[in-house]
């Protein structure tokens, strides 16, 4: 059956009159009108725009913006700095060679010219102080290549494809340096960021660098335990921060990611769920229990900024619970990628530590405490156990368990090696002694008649002796 234009035009006026909550006659919130023509090139009727409230007015240049594939910073710095590398090598060698190399070589993107110029600037590139770059830096340069000539492009000939036979050549060649590479000991090292200890986190609160009594240590600790609770990476993903992203639940907080590297979104992600973490109340933490620090942090933040790290403020009267400690405006971004180098420096840390630190450390230490990967994975967002697995590193104990089993006279079990080890280091370490409702008599040297003494003591000599010790008297005269 045949539908007329007249009432096609007709209910759809209606049905917008129905949605919008209003009609022609309506005197308040009248809406704007425009014509709608019929199939005839005539006006047949008026229909009522859409109020801004609900659509969003898009320009051009907003369009070709989304439109364009999103690369991160970080990437894109690397792809310039692998052009300025080559630009660099080829004016080089145009000047020292009869044979020069094209200006235009991204732009004309011929499979035969890039086989040849890409084989011989593998060949010849070096770093600034002439040594050769390691073989996955050299593989990530010709990654950014091609990243830039798809930018160009995106139908431009991958000259990494181990299937394209155009560019066999270049794929020989690279393998040979690879090999080359490999025989020297180019790249058998990595300076990877380093995963802070138990030792080492327990020096950075008794070194106050860390604590919740002033501003900047309140700081440190709820970056620290950020870091590693919610197993952020170093840059982006601290400095996007917000506060909005911290829900108070019953128990605790929840952490909810909005982006990041491996969650970035799109049409490949549309069924990847954003990373939660549950941050859940410690109750014997006491002040390193992340709930507590968060909630510090919380009620001295003043209310409405959603920048989640913001400027200490100059130290206040600590003793008020509600005086605010920060300011409104968020740390800059050279403070925030040196903060736990700067930790680390005040509290005589050694190592390479970095921001990433802390993300190693909450994988390492789960991955230590026997914790399935499964919820490991969870927490640090990897997409794959083969790409958690180099967050996980092995402790010094358990190389030492490896040596000794080797080692050993007799078969022996890595458990059984692991519980020898944990053993010797509690009986070797020094006790932390408890003086809570312990008198100790002491005597002060004050000459013959000058005595200060309390009762009795219920601790051991040598407790005394290490009382003593730190506070700096003479142990001499200490009588349990």
């Amino acid at each position: 059956m045949a539908v007329s234009s007249e009432f096609f035009c007709e209910n759809i006026v209606a049905f917008a009159q129905e949605t919008q909550g209003c009609s022609h006659s309506s005197p308040v919130n009248e809406p704007h009108y425009h014509s709608v023509s019929n199939c005839e090139g005539g006006v047949q009727n008026s229909m009522p725009l859409v109020t801004q409230t609900r659509f969003h007015l898009s320009s051009e240049e907003e369009i070709m913006t989304l439109s364009l594939k999103q690369v991160p910073k970080k990437t894109q710095d690397a792809t310039k700095w692998v052009l300025t590398t080559f630009n660099t090598w080829r004016e080089s060698h145009n000047l020292h060679s009869s044979v020069k190399c094209p200006t235009d070589i991204f732009d004309r993107q011929d499979s035969a010219t890039l086989n040849y110029w890409l084989k011989i600037f593998a060949v010849e590139v070096r770093k600034v102080n002439g040594e050769q770059y390691p073989p996955k830096m050299l593989y990530l340069m010709f990654s950014a290549i091609l990243r830039y000539m798809r930018s160009i492009n995106p139908e431009a000939p991958n000259t990494l494809a181990k299937n394209n036979p155009a560019f066999s050549q270049l794929h020989n060649t690279l393998d040979g340096i690879f090999k080359k590479l490999r025989a020297e000991g180019v790249g058998a090292t990595s300076k990877n960021a380093e995963p802070f200890t138990k030792e080492e986190e327990n020096k950075l609160w008794k070194s106050r660098v860390m604590g919740t009594d002033s501003p900047q240590a309140l700081l440190n600790s709820i970056f620290f335990y950020i870091g590693k609770g919610c197993c952020l990476r170093g840059g982006e993903e601290h400095r996007n921060l917000r506060v909005s992203q911290f829900q108070r639940v019953e128990g605790g907080y929840i952490y909810t990611e909005y982006a990041s590297k491996n969650r970035s979104g799109g049409f490949a992600q549309l069924n990847i769920a954003n990373k939660s973490v549950k941050i859940m109340r410690c109750y014997n933490a006491g002040e390193r229990c992340h709930c507590y620090l968060l909630d510090q942090y919380f009620k001295r933040i003043p209310s409405g900024s959603n920048h989640f790290y913001l400027r200490p403020l100059p130290k206040r009267n600590i003793k008020q619970e509600r005086i605010l400690w920060f300011s409104s405006v968020p740390i800059g971004r050279n403070k925030l990628a040196t903060i736990i180098k700067d930790m680390c420096k005040c509290a005589g840390i050694r190592g390479h530590k970095t921001n990433h630190s802390l993300r190693a450390t909450g994988a390492t230490e789960l991955y230590l405490a026997g914790v399935p990967e499964k919820i490991i994975q969870q927490r640090t967002g990897h997409c794959s156990v083969e790409a958690l697995r180099r967050y996980e590193n092995t402790s010094q104990q358990q190389h030492q368990a490896v040596a000794n089993i080797l080692a050993s006279k007799q078969q022996t079990t890595f458990n059984n090696q692991m519980k020898h080890l944990q053993t010797s280091i509690e009986q070797n370490s020094t006790p932390i002694m408890n003086f809570n409702n312990c008198s100790v008599n002491i005597t002060m040297n004050q000459g013959s008649s000058g005595a200060n003494s309390m009762t009795s003591c219920d601790a051991s000599l040598q407790d005394c002796e290490r009382f003593l010790q730190d506070i700096g008297e003479d142990k001499e005269n200490c009588s349990p």
